[in-house]
């Protein structure tokens, strides 16, 4: 059985079909392009930008329940890595700020 549930820019998906690489390109005037992968992931979630980004991303992630398991304030390199190994298996969503510009990812533990 499979399904798709969307709200508020967060997607839910139920079922093996699980994307291995996400790229997202944010809304707005401003635009970053970023990858996430891989998804699902063990212990370490990498965060690949697709041009040159100034200043640091910040890093937030949180549970379905909306609880906050995971913050860090990071340099913007062309490729960031994220241990995530303490984290319990289950749903997430990865939230990445720079300046003005916000992007959401579901990322998933296995």
């Amino acid at each position: 059985m499979t399904g798709v549930y969307n709200k508020q820019n967060l997607e839910i998906r139920q079922g093996f079909i699980q994307p291995v690489l996400i790229v997202k390109s944010s809304t707005g005037t401003e635009k970053i392009n970023i990858s996430a992968y891989p998804i699902p992931f063990s212990s370490v979630v990498f965060v690949k930008l697709n041009e040159k980004v100034t200043g640091n991303l910040e890093l937030k992630i949180v549970d379905l329940a909306g609880k906050p398991v995971y913050t860090e304030r990071i340099p913007a390199e062309e490729i960031n890595q994220i241990n995530l190994s303490s984290l319990y298996r289950g749903i997430y969503v990865l939230t990445i700020r720079n300046n003005n510009i916000q992007i959401n990812y579901k990322i998933i533990k296995n």
